[in-house]
């Protein structure tokens, strides 16, 4: 019970030490496009392909922080 309880506060410090690290990237996007929230595709019933930033978003991430290859399990 407290090693699981110590997993997942390692995984919820890793989800919100990573989101800290994206969410200037998404900003700096949502400018360029002149959008006002990104959202997840699974909770969107229809939307142009021409809102979706999401192959943008992974290659700006990936440009600053790396594709992930790097971090061990």
């Amino acid at each position: 019970d407290a090693k699981l309880r110590e997993v997942q506060g390692l995984r919820e410090n890793a989800q919100q030490a990573f989101f800290g690290r994206i969410g200037p990237i998404l900003a700096e996007i949502l400018n360029e496009r002149q959008a006002l929230v990104v959202l997840d595709r699974r909770n969107v019933f229809a939307a142009s392909e021409a809102a979706d930033i999401t192959d943008i978003a992974i290659s700006r991430i990936d440009a600053e922080i790396g594709d992930g290859s790097g971090v061990s399990d």
